[in-house]
C-alpha cells in the first residue's frame, strides 16, 4: 500500500487493475519506474498502450533512445539466440496480426491492405526462393488472427507444401536456426532483437513513415537508403532476391555494418555488463 517505489516492465501494458493502482500511488507521490516492455517505443506513434508510461512515470528506462527528461537510455534485455549447426537456407518471414489494442486508424482496413501487399511481396520473390520460406504468423489466437492464419494458408505455394507455417509463440528462436535472413513485416520487438544481436534482417514498414515519430525519421530514412528498411514491398522482395546467395557479405559490408551500428546504439543498445 505504501512502497518506497514501484518498478514494472509490463504492468501498464496488459493489466487494467494495475493502472488504477498506479493512479492511487501517483496521488501519494510515490516514485514509479518502468523499463521499455518491447515493441517500438520511441519510434512509432502507436505502441501497446504506451501513453501513461512515457507521459507520467518518474523514470522510463529505454533501449537507448531519449526524448523527454524522464527517459533514461539503457539497453535491450535479451539472451542471444542459441547457436546451431543446422543448414541456414530458409527465409523467415515474421508476419503481422490484427492488434487488439485501440489505435488511431482502422485496423481492419489496414490489415486487408497489408495482406494484399504481402501477396505482392511473395509474387516478386524468385521462384527458387519461394520454396525456402518459413512463415511466422502473429501468435495471438483470437478469431481475427485465426482468420489471418487461414489467409496465409490459402496461398497456392503453401498448398504445395513449399513453405512451412509455425504459429508457436516460442518458435522465432527455433526458426532462426534454419534461417539465412529474417524479413520483418511488423515493427515489433523481434526486429530490434535482431539488430541488437547483429542477425541479418530487413524490415518492411507496414505504414511507411506515416506513423514514425519525427525524432526517429532521419535515422529511418538512412536505413531505407541503405536497403535495410523498406516502404515498398516489391523493392523488399527484390532485395532478398539480390542478396540471398551472399547475405553475410551484404550484412558485413561497411555501409550496412556502420548503419546498423548507428541504429543499434539508439534503439537496441547492447550492454556487455548489464548488471554493472
Amino acid at each position: 500500500t505504501n512502497p518506497s517505489f514501484i518498478f514494472t516492465m509490463s504492468g501498464f501494458t496488459f493489466y487494467e487493475i494495475f493502472r488504477f493502482y498506479y493512479a492511487e500511488i501517483a496521488e501519494k507521490k510515490i516514485p514509479i519506474i518502468s523499463w521499455q516492455h518491447g515493441c517500438n517505443y520511441g519510434v512509432s506513434y502507436f505502441t501497446v498502450n504506451k501513453s501513461p508510461e512515457e507521459k507520467y512515470l518518474d523514470k522510463f528506462l529505454t533501449y537507448g533512445w531519449k526524448e523527454k527528461k524522464n527517459d533514461i537510455p539503457m539497453f535491450i534485455y535479451q539472451k542471444n539466440y542459441p547457436t546451431s549447426k543446422a543448414i541456414k537456407e530458409k527465409i523467415l518471414i515474421v508476419l503481422d496480426g490484427i492488434p487488439f489494442q485501440n489505435h488511431g486508424f482502422n485496423i481492419y482496413l489496414n490489415n486487408d491492405l497489408y495482406k494484399k501487399n504481402m501477396a505482392i511481396f511473395f509474387d516478386a520473390l524468385n521462384k527458387k526462393l519461394k520454396i525456402k520460406l518459413l512463415l511466422k504468423p502473429h501468435p495471438k489466437t483470437d478469431g481475427r488472427n485465426i482468420d489471418n492464419l487461414k489467409y496465409w494458408r490459402s496461398f497456392k505455394f503453401y498448398k504445395k507444401n513449399f513453405i512451412r507455417i509455425k504459429n508457436d509463440k516460442r518458435s522465432i528462436p527455433l526458426l532462426k536456426r534454419y534461417s539465412r535472413i529474417t524479413v520483418h513485416t511488423t515493427e515489433g520487438t523481434a526486429f530490434y532483437q535482431d539488430i541488437s544481436i547483429n542477425s541479418p534482417c530487413i524490415m518492411i514498414l507496414k505504414n511507411g513513415l506515416e506513423f514514425i515519430r519525427p525524432a526517429a525519421r532521419p535515422l529511418f530514412k538512412m536505413m531505407i537508403k541503405k536497403g535495410i528498411i523498406f516502404e515498398d514491398y516489391k523493392k523488399a522482395a527484390k532485395k532478398i532476391n539480390e542478396i540471398y546467395e551472399n547475405v553475410d557479405t551484404w550484412w558485413e559490408s561497411k555501409d550496412v555494418k556502420d548503419m546498423v551500428k548507428l541504429f543499434r546504439n539508439k534503439y537496441a543498445r547492447k550492454e556487455s555488463k548489464p548488471i554493472e
